[in-house]
C-alpha cells in the first residue's frame, strides 16, 4: 500500500485524469459514493493511495491494508508487544498496525500464529473489526438481513453497524457477509463509522 506524507491533498486536474476528479486521485470521480470518504482519508493521513494518482477503489482490500487504515486513524500508536504472527515480519509496513490491533483486541488473526496479511477482507470481517474497535457494544441481530444468521462471529457487529448507519447492506434484505470488500467500500465504511466528517 503506497504511503507518503499525509498532507498531499487537492485536485490533480482533468488534464492528468481525463475527467474532473474529486480530489487527490484520478480514479475517484466526484460522483462516486466513496469520493468524500476517500478525500477525508487523505486529509487525515489514513491513506495516500496505491500510487501517487490512484486510490484503487475497485481493488479488493487486504487484511494488512485494513488494519493499517484503522491504525493510522487511531494516530499510529506504537510500543505494543510482539503480535506472535509468523506471517507478519518486523519489517512489514503493517507490523506496528498488527501489533496494535492484536494488543487492543481488534484482531486475533486467522489462527494463533497467522494474520494472513495478503488475504482479502470480507464484509463480515470488516464490520467486526470496526465493532471491536468500539468495544463490542451490544446490538440486536439484524433481522432484516436474511443472509446473517444468529450466532455467527459477525452477527452482533452487523446489527450494530446497521443501527449506527455504517451499512445499509447490499440490498434491503441482504448484507453479503462473505463478499470481499473493495477499497472504495472500505473508505465508505470508515467514513460512516467516524460520523461522516467533511473531507
Amino acid at each position: 500500500m503506497f504511503r507518503q506524507g499525509p498532507t498531499r491533498q487537492g485536485s490533480v486536474g482533468a488534464d492528468l485524469c481525463g475527467f474532473s476528479n474529486s480530489g487527490a486521485f484520478c480514479d475517484v470521480t466526484g460522483a462516486a459514493y466513496y469520493a468524500d470518504a476517500v478525500n477525508w482519508m487523505v486529509a487525515q493521513g489514513i491513506t495516500n493511495g496505491i500510487t501517487d494518482l490512484l486510490y484503487g477503489p475497485n481493488e479488493n482490500l487486504t487484511r494488512a491494508q485494513m488494519v493499517t487504515f484503522l491504525w493510522r486513524e487511531a494516530g499510529e500508536p506504537t510500543g505494543f508487544a510482539y503480535h506472535g504472527f509468523s506471517d507478519v515480519p518486523s519489517g512489514a509496513y503493517c507490523a506496528d498496525a498488527v501489533r496494535w490491533a492484536k494488543a487492543t483486541g481488534i484482531t486475533t488473526g486467522t489462527s494463533p500464529t497467522a494474520f494472513a496479511p495478503n488475504q482479502n477482507v470480507i464484509r463480515g470481517q470488516l464490520v467486526t473489526l470496526l465493532w471491536r474497535r468500539e468495544g463490542e457494544p451490544a446490538a440486536d441481530p439484524p433481522s432484516q438481513f436474511v443472509d446473517v444468521p444468529s450466532g455467527k462471529c459477525y452477527t452482533t457487529a452487523i446489527g450494530w453497524a446497521k443501527d449506527n448507519g455504517i451499512t445499509t447492506g447490499t440490498s434491503a434484505t441482504t448484507f453479503a457477509p462473505n463478499n470481499p470488500v473493495t477499497r472504495g467500500q472500505a473508505a465508505a465504511f470508515l467514513h460512516r463509522a467516524a460520523g461522516e466528517p467533511n473531507p
